[in-house]
Parts: C-alpha cells; structure tokens; sequence
C-alpha cells in the first residue's frame, strides 16, 4: 500500500505517486454499462462470430459491509482481460436529507488495484472502467463498475420488501435488472429488499415540554435552518409528497413529477381521525432514505458479514421511506405510509389524497408499533413492523396516458406498489433535538489512499 494521499478538492502526492483528481457532476447522472462487443469474421467462412473478450471486474473484496465513523474501508479488485483497461475511477455517493450529495469524483492511475478511506457516514461506492473496446451501436457504452454500500454499524435499521403492480418504472424503486431487452433497455424484476442507510423519527415536543401542553406541528429543529424554508416550506407536510392525481413532465431535461417536501407534521388521515375521533396533524414521523441501483447481483465475504456487490449498475437514484404516526396512551397509531422517488418526484400513498372512486385499492396493512420513552423530550426508539401495505398515485404520462393496473382481472386507475413487508427499529428523538441524525449536507469522502 502506498503512503501518497489524496484529499477531495485538493491534490498531496508523495514519492511521485499517481495523483487523483476529484470532481463533483450532475447528480442524477446516468452511469452507462458494457455490453458484449461482436468481433470480425473468423478465418473459416461459416457465418459465425466470436465475441471479443470484454474488461471485467473480478475478485472484488471490502473488509467490513458496516462501519462507524472514523473506521477504516478498504476495497481491492482484480480485473479479467486486464490489458483491456484505459482508465479506471472511484465514485462516492453520500445519502442526506434532501436527497444525496454531488458526486465525489476521483481517477486513479491505471496500476491501481486498492484503495483505503475513512467512513464518515453511509456511503455507495462504485469501481469504474473503461476499456478498449466500444459498442458498434452506441461507442458511449464502454464503462463498466461495480457497486456496493457501506452501512452504519449500529443496532438500528429499516428494510422493506416492495413488490411492483404492472408498472415498475412508476416509480422507479431500483429493482434488480434481470435481462435485457432487443432494443438494450434493461429488463427489471419486479420484486426487491431495501435495506435504507439513514433513519429517523421525529416526534413533536409539546411547547415547554409539559405532558398535555400544546404542540405546534413543526419540525422546530429544521425550521431553525437558515434558508432551509425555501426548499422546505412550513406549508408542506415532511418529507415528500406529490400532488394527486399526479401529471408527469419534463424539467431539466427528464421526465418527472412535482413534488413538495415541508418541515411540518403530516395531517392525519380520514380513516385515523374517524378513528380517534378527531382531526388534526400527526405529531411522529418515520423517515428512511437509501440509494438504490438495478443490475447483476453477487455477494462477498467480509469481516462482518455478506456483502451485496452489483455488476454493471444502472440508475443511482435517492429513494424515501415515510410513516406518518399518531401517539396514543404511550403508543403509536400508523396514519400513513409513503414511499417515492425524489429524483422522479414521484411518490405513492395509501391515503394521502389518493382515491379512486370506483374501486379502492389502498391500504396501510397490518401494524405493530410500539415506542419507548423515559420520559417527554427524552431520546428513546420507535419500532414494529407493517405487512401488506399498498400504496399507489393516480399517474398520468407525457404521452396522456392514464396509467392502470390489474386487480384480479379488473382494471383499476392509478400504479401501485405492495410493500409486503416494512421493518424498523430507529431512534425516536425530539424535533428540539435531532442529534444531527439529518443534515443537509456532510463531509462526504475526505482523501482516498491508492496502491497497487
């Protein structure tokens, strides 16, 4: 391992070592895959082709899939077809509140076959190359990665199982690639586990912290932020949310959907407040958010446990996990559930403003939930599990279609998504305390140390 160490945004190099450069680009960039690249003829005229040999990474190993802040990663790789390399890089990408951060950018000498740095935060690390050869239909399609994320190590989580109904691009979730088409889009699956990198609840301290005191609805810790209003209006209900019925649209350049995300607690649902037999917000709120990848999928072995690495990944892009909650006698009564895409700006519900008047479809499933508090204002957990909830928007394309999905034989407006199965175990804090669970931005990878 060499000694030379190189800083994001800046450059030391010792002994002459090779310098990484780093660099932020667009967010929400597409990273493109290899395909098989078709040679010329063989010497004997029998109609045949022989593919060339293609660069490929192999023998890829991480010492450990979860980590606390200060530990050391370290990731080696070998190549098939080594000779095929041009150039190679490393990508970071950093999930926080609003998203995930610019990309951090840094190339590495082509003899490189490790590297080392420190774990700040959850992060997804992606190995990238380019080698010799080009697609004869798109010469673009010639970079090749593998990808894999580095989790926080500590007694928390939330993983949900999600399972698409007829449409699997509304909204994009990240489901595993399975094929490709003739035309080279992928062909994904319609089924995947999330295992989301950061996660919170937030519930609403009543003014002065006294037990039966007002509660004034918003995330006060957040809404201290200066110029956070402007992205997070005290209007919205946190985290995301888009209008019903949902009309997609360009912006930028790509097809995508309006979408509000405010600083305070979501109104309680019809069937809720029936229930409590009132109206009013919900005072906690479940956030997960996690980075999610389609594309060939294997593990490895590391120092604590399996790690999912994917081959050729496609689509990085921010997913969001929100619950909206009520706290009842020392418990909790599930209001709603969201999960979307913030890239997309498209969001599914099961009750927020989505309503299909002739058949309803929706549900917030099964719920066991339950919180532990020493007492009002204290940090404590919030776990349980919901099983069968369906969510879904009524979604109509660029081209005026009205998406449908099938329902036991039976078309029914909107695109939905089951999610079979949510977990959680997160820590329940204050919305006067945070502990600086959410950021609006991070120190992201500061130096990469690269070797041979």
């Amino acid at each position: 391992m060499t000694d030379a160490i190189f800083s994001n945004g800046s450059t030391s190099v010792r002994h002459g070592e090779t310098r990484l450069r780093s660099g932020p680009i667009a967010a929400g960039t597409l990273l493109i895959v290899a395909f098989g690249v078709i040679g010329g003829c063989p010497p004997s005229n029998q109609g045949t082709f022989t593919p060339l040999p293609r660069l490929r990474y192999i023998n890829v190993q991480v010492n450990q899939a979860k980590a606390r802040p200060g530990d050391r990663i370290r990731v080696s790789w070998q190549f098939e077809n080594e000779s095929l390399l041009v150039k190679q890089s490393v990508r970071f990408f950093t999930p926080f509140l609003l998203g995930f951060q610019q990309p951090q950018d840094f190339d590495l000498d082509s003899g490189i076959r490790n590297i080392e740095f420190d774990f700040t935060g959850p992060v997804t690390v992606i190995l990238r190359a380019t080698d010799t050869e080009s697609d004869n239909v798109n010469p673009n399609l010639a970079e090749i990665n593998v990808a894999f994320d580095i989790n926080l190590n500590d007694n928390f989580g939330v993983r949900a199982f999600v399972r698409a109904r007829d449409h699997v691009d509304y909204p994009r979730l990240g489901y595993p690639r399975v094929a490709f088409a003739g035309n080279g889009a992928p062909v994904l699956a319609t089924q995947r586990e999330i295992n989301f990198a950061q996660y919170i609840a937030i519930y609403d301290l009543p003014t002065g912290g006294e037990i039966g005191a007002s509660r004034n609805g918003l995330i006060n810790e957040l809404v201290a932020v200066p110029g956070l209003q402007a992205f997070m209006p005290i209007t919205q209900d946190f985290r995301a949310h888009t209008p019903q019925p949902a009309t997609e649209q360009f912006a930028n350049g790509d097809r995508r959907f309006l979408m509000t995300q405010g600083l305070r607690f979501p109104d309680r649902s019809e069937l809720l407040a029936d229930f409590l037999g009132s109206a009013g917000q919900c005072d906690v709120v479940l956030f997960a958010g996690a980075i999610v990848y389609s594309g060939t999928e294997s593990t490895v072995k590391t120092a604590d446990g399996d790690l999912k690495i994917v081959e050729n990944a496609l689509n990085f892009e921010p997913i969001i996990l929100a619950i909206d909650m009520v706290e009842s006698e020392n418990n909790v009564l599930v209001s709603d559930v969201h999960i979307g895409n913030v890239n997309q700006g498209l969001v599914c519900s099961a009750e927020r403003g989505f309503k299909d008047d002739e058949f309803d479809q929706r549900t917030s499933g099964t719920q066991t939930t339950s919180l532990q508090r020493a007492f009002l204002g204290a940090v404590g957990t919030l776990s349980g599990n919901i099983k069968g909830a369906r969510v879904g928007a009524l979604v109509r394309t660029l081209e005026g279609v009205e998406l449908q999905s099938n329902f036991f034989g039976a078309p029914l407006r909107g695109a939905y998504v089951e999610l079979d199965t949510i977990e959680f175990t997160v820590p329940l804090r204050p919305d006067t305390n945070l502990g600086g669970q959410i950021v609006l931005n991070g120190p992201g990878v500061q130096a990469v140390i690269a070797g041979p």
